[in-house]
């Protein structure tokens, strides 16, 4: 197991540290060779949308566990409920992404609505694994809503 092939990502007072390789998130040099049909208005924002569902994925799966141990679990049961299914929808969209699936912009779109909502929820608690799972949520959410937006070069 080399360094460059994995990341590991946690959060402080979060679960250790979540190990992942790398070719699950990130883009080939040449996603075009993967998907010749690959929607060229996407490439230059697939990395960008890879890492922010990737944040996402990490951080719902810390606030889930947080919220689980917490003492005052039965407040957090929704909180918890949504972050553990973000984390599951933000790491099916970055499949559909990464292998350009046609039904991507429809994954995008059911993802950024799912972003808002748990973000929404988290913003409720003040621990530090809400406020982290409300960020990286905004910012997945902001990164589904724009990721097929075509430039005005391409209009």
């Amino acid at each position: 197991m080399r360094g460059a092939e994995f990341s590991a990502l946690s959060f402080p007072g979060g679960p250790p540290a979540l190990v992942v390789p790398r070719h699950l998130y990130q883009l080939p040099d040449d996603p075009a060779s993967v998907c010749p049909t690959y929607c060229l208005c996407m490439l230059p924002r697939q990395q960008h949308v890879l890492d922010a569902l990737y944040a996402c994925f990490v951080a719902c799966e810390a606030q889930a566990t947080h919220g689980l141990n917490h003492p005052e679990a039965p407040a957090l049961s929704r909180s918890v409920r949504l972050s553990r299914d973000c984390a599951d929808l933000c790491r099916l969209s970055a499949a559909f992404v990464g292998r350009g699936s046609e039904h991507t912009a429809h994954m995008l779109r059911e993802c950024a609505e799912l972003c808002r909502v748990c973000a929404d929820e988290c913003t409720q608690f003040s621990d530090e694994a809400c406020r982290l799972c409300t960020d990286a949520c905004r910012r997945a959410e902001d990164a589904c809503r724009t990721a097929f937006v075509r430039p005005a070069a391409l209009v």
